[in-house]
């Protein structure tokens, strides 16, 4: 099953990254913004790429595209103990319960993203989250309309984020110190009754 997140993101357990990824339309570009983040438990900024693809303009392709391309990004980057988190249900049920005949027309988009994981990763697990809760791999695929093909059509940061996504990742942590500070008053009021 695939276990929907709350609206705002949480980072991994000890030991593995996150990789959460977003794909959205360029219409002024006629083309496709891929976001893809990477932390970890730390909830410390570890990799980014916004990128720019050509292809088929409709949702399936952008998502399962986006999801393509996150495990192919962790892979490279060396991430090799990962969950990955993104907003588009159906495509990370169809991950999770491993149907890739549900999306016939681009299963070889599918197929991809479990080559990419291959036998070198250990996956914690392919996992929904809001889109709220997702913004940081929504704002890198927005920043992919400045992405130039100078540039091979992407830009990616390893460990210091770009200075446009500070703020949303400040909002992250803040809410993860949060949850972390709640989750501890619990485990104490558990232990004391």
């Amino acid at each position: 099953m695939c276990k929907s997140t709350p609206d705002r993101w949480f980072p991994p357990p000890t030991g593995f990254y996150k990789a959460n990824f977003a794909g959205v339309l360029l219409p002024e570009e006629n083309a496709i913004g891929i976001g893809v983040v990477v932390r970890n438990e730390k909830v410390e900024f570890m990799a980014g790429l916004s990128l720019k693809m050509y292809g088929p303009l409709d949702a399936e392709y952008i998502q399962v595209s986006a999801a393509m391309e996150a495990t192919k990004f962790v892979g490279e980057c060396g991430f090799f103990d990962i969950i990955v988190e993104g907003d588009a249900a159906n495509i990370i049920n169809a991950l999770v319960e491993g149907k890739r005949d549900m999306f016939a027309k681009h299963g070889y988009l599918f197929e991809d993203v479990y080559r990419n994981l291959g036998d070198l990763c250990r996956l914690g697990g392919f996992f929904h989250i809001g889109e709220p809760g997702n913004r940081v791999a929504h704002e890198l695929a927005r920043h992919a309309r400045f992405v130039s093909e100078a540039s091979d059509n992407y830009l990616a940061w390893l460990e210091d984020p770009p200075e446009f996504l500070e703020p949303s990742l400040a909002v992250d942590e803040c809410s993860s110190a949060v949850q972390s500070n709640a989750d501890q008053k619990d485990e104490k009021a558990g232990a004391n009754s």
